[in-house]
C-alpha cells in the first residue's frame, strides 16, 4: 500500500508541472471566450462547440465552406494565439516559437494596426466583419509577440509571394525591424503542410503545441474545405504526431525550428 501511494506522489510529482500550465492556457481561453464581443450569442455557441471538443480531444477535424471555418475556427485561433502569448508575457510559458507554414507570408504581417491593403483578400472578404477582425486581431497578437522578442519563422512558397504583393511593402519594413522575424521562402510547400504551429515550454520543460492545418484567406469564399486544429502536450501522441510531421517538413527544406525553441 504505501509502495503505491509512493509512486502516484511521484507520478503527481512529474506531471503537474505540465498540467499546469496547460490548465493555465485553457483558463486564460476560457476568460476570453466569455469576454470575447461575438457578433451574435449563435456565433459565440459555435465557436465554443469547436473549443470544447478541441479541448477534450486535442484534435478536432472541420470539413466546411472556407467562410464558414473562418468565422468560427480562425477566431478560436486568434483567441488561442492571444491566450498562448499572454501566458508568455506572464512568464507561465518561458519559451513561445511561431512558424507560419502558408502559401505567402502571414496574412497579418502585412496589414497595419488598423487597416487592410487593398488587394490581400477579395471583395467577398471585405465585406465580413468577423473576418477582418480576425485579421487585425491577429495582427495586434504577432505585433505584441515580435515587441517581446518572441520568434516568428515565415516559411512561404517563394514562386507565390512577389516583393511587390498587395501587403508586401508591410511585411518588408517588419523584417528589417525585427531580427526576430525570420523569412525563409521555400522552392515549394505542399498544400498539406499549410496552416501555423506554435510551441511552447514552460518552467519545468515540458512542451506543448498549438497547430493548424489550414488554408490561408483565398478567393474560394464558398468552397469546401477540410481543416485540423491540435493543442496540448507532445505527450499526447496525436498532437506529438502532428509536431513530427510538420518538424520533418520543415527539415527536409532545411529549417530547424528546435533551433530557436530553446
Amino acid at each position: 500500500m504505501l509502495l503505491r501511494t509512493f509512486i502516484l506522489i511521484s507520478l503527481v510529482a512529474l506531471f503537474a508541472p505540465s498540467a499546469k500550465a496547460e490548465a493555465a492556457l485553457t483558463k486564460e481561453i476560457n476568460q476570453t471566450l466569455k469576454t470575447y464581443p461575438f457578433h451574435s450569442n449563435k456565433k459565440r455557441q459555435d465557436v465554443l462547440s469547436i473549443w470544447q471538443k478541441l479541448n477534450s480531444k486535442k484534435h478536432v477535424v472541420l470539413r466546411n465552406k472556407e467562410v464558414d471555418l473562418r468565422n468560427k475556427a480562425v477566431v478560436l485561433q486568434s483567441i488561442i494565439e492571444a491566450s498562448i502569448i499572454k501566458l508568455h508575457e506572464k512568464g507561465v510559458f518561458t519559451n513561445v516559437i511561431v512558424i507560419v507554414h502558408n502559401p505567402t507570408p502571414p496574412t497579418p504581417l502585412k496589414v497595419t494596426n488598423d487597416s487592410i491593403p487593398v488587394g490581400i483578400v477579395s471583395k467577398e472578404w471585405n465585406d465580413n466583419p468577423i473576418v477582418k477582425e480576425t485579421i487585425l486581431n491577429r495582427h495586434n497578437t504577432f505585433m505584441k509577440f515580435l515587441d517581446a522578442k518572441g520568434t516568428i519563422i515565415a516559411t512561404y512558397d517563394r514562386n507565390l509571394f512577389k516583393r511587390k504583393n498587395a501587403g508586401a511593402e508591410n511585411y518588408n519594413a517588419l523584417l528589417k525591424k525585427y531580427s526576430n522575424l525570420l523569412d525563409k521562402p521555400l522552392k515549394n510547400l505542399p498544400v498539406q503542410y499549410h496552416g501555423v504551429t506554435y510551441m511552447m515550454k514552460d518552467k519545468q520543460n515540458n512542451i506543448s503545441a498549438f497547430s493548424m492545418r489550414s488554408s490561408q484567406i483565398s478567393t474560394s469564399y464558398n468552397k469546401v474545405q477540410e481543416w485540423e486544429i491540435w493543442l496540448g502536450s507532445i505527450k499526447d501522441k496525436t498532437v506529438s504526431k502532428r509536431i513530427v510531421t510538420i518538424d520533418s517538413f520543415l527539415k527536409s527544406v532545411d529549417v530547424d525550428m528546435y533551433r530557436y525553441f530553446n
